[in-house]
């Protein structure tokens, strides 16, 4: 009934730790990925590119040449599309979601899919399509020739991102090929708030494992990150420190 002997086993070592916010070094340190942090103090346009098609946005050549801020307040963050409708001819532009659709003007969603354009918006050659509700406007060629060549491109499409003045702008992009997670140390205090007794540890060698983002309704994101330690050469797995104060 009773074991002759017993061996050591596979001892698992982890730290479990509960973040209320993702500082930029942690996207590094878990997932390889390096944010871009750009001013959108006073809005920004990105990600302009066609769709579907090749026809109707261009910075030089198509009919549609850029997507310009006139009006910051009315700024909306998220992803729009423009589509082209050659019979009339004419631009419906979609949206991706409703996040700020009551900021300035508001936005109205005219059908399920998302259509923000009550009418279509007529399209005339040199004649620059102003979208209020969005605060932007749409340059349109201003020759025969940039306008003449989307005359073919019925249903095509291009679609931008809006970011409204913000403090803060970080976009990271996670999951590339060539992202690696890097080892890294962690040094942690706990104190008791009565006595200030505290415990110290020096993990040595350490890896993140993820970086979940957590969507909660009416709440912010909590997330719990586990951090896995292991073996430093000699040195062993961490150093514990007591520091007891009667």
């Amino acid at each position: 009934r009773f074991a002759w002997q017993n061996a050591v086993g596979f001892t698992e070592t982890k730290i479990t730790a509960t973040i209320k916010e993702y500082p930029s070094f942690l996207y590094n340190l878990a997932l390889g990925a390096t944010p871009t942090i750009t001013d959108a103090s006073a809005g920004l346009v990105t990600g302009v590119a066609n769709k579907v098609g090749t026809g109707l946005y261009d910075a030089a050549g198509k009919l549609i040449r850029s997507v310009t801020i006139t009006d910051k307040a009315n700024l909306k963050y998220g992803r729009y599309v423009a589509v082209y409708n050659a019979g009339g001819p004419s631009l419906d532009i979609f949206a991706s979601g409703s996040i700020d659709a009551s900021m300035g003007i508001p936005v109205e969603f005219f059908t399920d899919t998302l259509r923000i354009t009550q009418t279509p918006l007529a399209v005339a050659q040199g004649a620059d399509i102003a979208v209020p509700q969005l605060g932007v406007t749409l340059a349109v060629a201003d020759t025969a020739e940039g306008f003449d060549a989307t005359a073919a491109n019925d249903g095509d499409s291009f679609e931008f991102e809006l970011v409204p003045p913000a403090d803060y702008y970080r976009d990271v992009t996670i999951g590339k090929p060539e992202a690696v997670s890097r080892s890294f140390g962690v040094y942690m205090y706990a104190e008791r708030g009565d006595d200030l007794s505290a415990l110290v540890i020096d993990a040595f060698k350490c890896k993140m494992n993820g970086l979940p983002h957590n969507l909660s309704e009416k709440g912010y994101s909590e997330s719990e990150i586990t951090i896995m330690p292991a073996v430093d050469g000699t040195r062993g797995i961490a150093r514990l420190v007591n520091i007891i104060r009667e």
